[in-house]
Order: structure tokens, then C-alpha cells, then sequence
């Protein structure tokens, strides 16, 4: 993970001095309560952060790191518990002449999470995944373009560790379309 990182960096910092750094956030929260003869409710929310430079004007390469939480909690008060980090590199483009709307794909090969079962089991779940991104950010300054995306995850866990560290191999999936609040920062020329 570290090695990966620093190779973004690296990358980054090896464009010309014309290419922009770009600052990309996302935020989802939902929330849904049912009433019948039992109440159950759901929880879900992520955030996340991407930085890229433009290259040359209408592309961007960069790293994104999301986290996220889900917290459903069923009719006799049991709860079930998903959270944590994906990270991987980001590549888009701007679709428009006014660079107000993109397109991006993420290859997300750090994807972990830490999962409660309603039983109070705890395992660490691993594992890649992808993200796909239509956003539509308009600007409103010369440096902040605030919007909306469109974001579509789809994910896989392969192996858990359980709290004595034994390793088994799964076949679970957290796949979700989200509409989110996208904040797109443009920090230097682009």
C-alpha cells in the first residue's frame, strides 16, 4: 500500500509544470427506518478524497481513498456492522469543453473491512474492487466547482481472518449506486 502511494507521488510529481492538481470529494449518507410489526433500520454512508493532476487539460490520473460504514439493526435490537478504507488509483476524463462534467475509473486493489456480525463475530474481510463515476461539477470560482456524482461500486472480498487471525477464503460482495454531494478543487493551472 505504502509502495503504491509513493509511486502515485512519484508519478505526480514528474508531470510538467503546466498539468493542474485537482482535488476531487465525495459524500453519501443514507438512512432508511421501517415501522411494521418490527422496526429495522439501515445506515450507509462513505466519504471520500482524490488527488490528481491533469494531463494534458482533459485527463486526470490520481489516487482516491474512500471510507465507509454500514450499520443495519434489526427488530430485536441486533446489529450488523461493515466499515472500512479502499484505496487505488484513479483515472477520468472531462466529457464537456467547460470541463463541468467527468468521467472516472477506479481500480480499487486495497479493500478491507471490518465486519460485526448480529452475533457480536468480528472478521477482517480483503479483497479489490472497482469504482465507475459520472460527475457534473459547474463552476463557481476559479478554484472550487461544486456538484453531484453518480458513482457505481462494485466489489469483492476474497479471504477473512476471524479474531484468532484464521485465514478463509469468501466469496462476498458490497456492490451500490450512489448519488453524491462532489466537491471538484482545481489547486494550480490546468
Amino acid at each position: 500500500m505504502i509502495r503504491a502511494f509513493i509511486a502515485i507521488l512519484f508519478l505526480l510529481s514528474a508531470l510538467p509544470a503546466q498539468a493542474g492538481l485537482l482535488l476531487d470529494q465525495n459524500l453519501f449518507y443514507y438512512t432508511n427506518a421501517m415501522n411494521t410489526s418490527a422496526t429495522e433500520s439501515y445506515q450507509h454512508y462513505h466519504v471520500s478524497m482524490s488527488v490528481s493532476a491533469s494531463i494534458p487539460k482533459d485527463y486526470f490520473l490520481g489516487w482516491k481513498s474512500t471510507f465507509f460504514s454500514d450499520t443495519q439493526q434489526g427488530s430485536a435490537g441486533t446489529m450488523k456492522v461493515a466499515s472500512g478504507l479502499e484505496m487505488g488509483p484513479r483515472a477520468g476524463m472531462y466529457i464537456t469543453k467547460s470541463h463541468w462534467t467527468s468521467v472516472s475509473l477506479t481500480y480499487l486493489p486495497i479493500h478491507k473491512a471490518t465486519y460485526t456480525s448480529d452475533t457480536g463475530t468480528v472478521s477482517t474481510l480483503s479483497g479489490s474492487g472497482f469504482e465507475f463515476e459520472l460527475a457534473f461539477h459547474p463552476e463557481i470560482t476559479s478554484v472550487l466547482c461544486p456538484g453531484f456524482s453518480l458513482l457505481y461500486h462494485l466489489g469483492s472480498y476474497s479471504s477473512s481472518t476471524n479474531s484468532t487471525n484464521t485465514i478463509s477464503d469468501v466469496s462476498y460482495t458490497r456492490n451500490g449506486f450512489y448519488p453524491s454531494i462532489y466537491l471538484h478543487w482545481k489547486l494550480g493551472s490546468e
